[in-house]
C-alpha cells in the first residue's frame, strides 16, 4: 500500500507596505498570495500604527490577523520564512531587498525594482546577481505579460512571436515624472515578453509630454532584441480612481481591459468581441508560489535584471515640463 505524502510544509511570507495607502496594491497582493497557498504571517508597516491598520483590515479575508510589526528587526525573529512581498513605495524597495537576500528569502517586489538613489542601474544589477548567485527568486510584480494568453484568444491571429508593434494606453494614478515608475515598467514587461533576449536595448527613444502640467506623456522606442525589432509605443494620461484604464494592441489589434461593476472580474473587449481575462497579478504571484515550492532553479527577471537600466534610459529622455508644478503648502 502507498503511504500518502506528507503535506507540504507552510509556504510563510511578511508583507512589507500591506497598508493601502499610495496606490493600494500591498493588501491586494497580500490576499493573492494567501489566495495562491502563502501563509500571511505578518505584515510590515513604517509604523506599528499603519502595519496595526494593514493586519485589522486583512484579517477578514486571511482568516486571521498577522503580525504587526515596524521594524526588519522584529521580521528577523519570526521562524520558518520563506519569502518576502515588498509592496512599500519604491524608494523603500532596496534597504528590503538588501536584507531578504541577506537572510536568504526568495522575493516578490512591487515595480520598479529599485528607483531613485545616486545609482538606480548599479544597485538593481547587483541584487540581481546576488539573488542568482544564492539561488534566490527574484520576481518584480509587472503582471502583464500574463495577459497575453487572454489576448491570443481575443484575436487568435496574432503570433506573439513575431509581433512588429506593440502599444499601450494606461491611466497611471500620478502625474508628472512619477508617471514613469508608475507605468513604464508595464510597458517594458510586455516588450521583454514579446521579445525575449539576453541584452535587449532602447533604441529611437522619443518622449513628450501632451499635457503642459504633466498629466499625459507619450512614450516611444525601438525594442531591439538580437535581430528582432518591436516598434513600442505608449500613452500615459493621469487617471481617476482604480480600476483605471488599460489597452493593448499588437500589430494594432486592440484589446481594453474592462472590470465588472461588482467584482474584481476582468475581461478584454474589442467592440463586440470578448474573452475572460484571469486576474494577471493572481497569475504571476501564483506563478511565484509555485516556483519556489517545487525548488525550481530561479530563472533572471528581465524587469529585475535590466529593467530599471532601460526605466533610467526613458527617464533621462524626458524633456522639461512646459509648466514647473508650484507645489501646495
Amino acid at each position: 500500500m502507498r503511504l500518502p505524502l506528507p503535506p507540504a510544509p507552510p509556504f510563510r511570507v511578511v508583507v512589507v507596505g500591506a497598508r493601502q495607502s499610495r496606490h493600494g496594491l500591498g493588501a491586494h497582493l497580500a490576499r493573492q498570495l494567501a489566495a495562491a497557498g502563502a501563509e500571511i504571517v505578518a505584515v510590515v508597516g513604517s509604523r506599528l500604527a499603519t502595519a496595526q491598520a494593514a493586519a485589522d483590515a486583512l484579517a477578514p479575508s486571511l482568516g486571521h490577523r498577522p503580525i504587526p510589526l515596524a521594524h526588519s528587526d522584529d521580521v528577523e525573529r519570526l521562524p520558518g520564512l520563506a519569502a518576502l512581498a515588498i509592496a512599500s513605495p519604491h524608494e523603500t524597495h532596496e534597504p528590503w531587498l538588501r536584507w531578504a537576500v541577506g537572510h536568504g528569502l526568495h522575493v516578490l517586489c512591487e515595480k520598479p525594482l529599485v528607483w531613485g538613489g545616486p545609482a538606480p542601474t548599479t544597485s538593481a544589477g547587483a541584487l540581481a546577481r546576488r539573488f542568482a548567485q544564492r539561488g534566490l527568486h527574484l520576481r518584480v510584480n509587472a503582471q502583464w505579460p500574463e495577459a497575453l494568453p487572454a489576448f491570443q484568444a481575443l484575436h487568435p491571429g496574432v503570433d506573439l512571436h513575431s509581433v512588429r508593434r506593440l502599444e499601450l494606453r494606461m491611466e497611471p494614478p500620478s502625474r508628472g515624472t512619477s508617471m514613469l515608475p508608475d507605468s513604464a515598467p508595464h510597458v517594458l514587461s510586455l516588450a521583454y515578453a514579446l521579445a525575449p533576449h539576453p541584452r535587449p536595448r532602447l533604441e529611437n527613444l522619443r518622449t513628450s509630454w501632451t499635457d503642459e502640467e504633466g498629466g499625459a506623456l507619450t512614450l516611444a522606442w525601438t525594442h531591439v532584441a538580437g535581430e528582432r525589432r518591436l516598434a513600442v509605443e505608449a500613452h500615459l494620461a493621469q487617471g481617476g480612481a482604480s480600476p483605471r484604464g488599460f489597452a493593448v494592441a499588437l500589430d494594432g489589434r486592440w484589446a481594453r481591459r474592462e472590470v465588472g461593476p461588482d467584482s474584481y472580474a476582468m475581461r478584454l473587449v474589442d467592440g463586440p468581441r470578448s474573452v475572460a481575462l484571469p486576474d494577471p497579478m493572481a497569475a504571476l504571484v501564483a506563478r511565484f508560489v509555485s516556483d519556489v515550492r517545487a525548488g525550481a532553479p530561479p530563472e533572471p527577471d528581465p524587469s529585475a535584471s535590466y529593467g530599471v537600466a532601460h526605466l533610467e534610459e526613458l527617464f533621462a529622455a524626458l524633456p522639461a515640463l512646459p509648466v514647473t508644478e508650484i507645489p501646495f503648502p
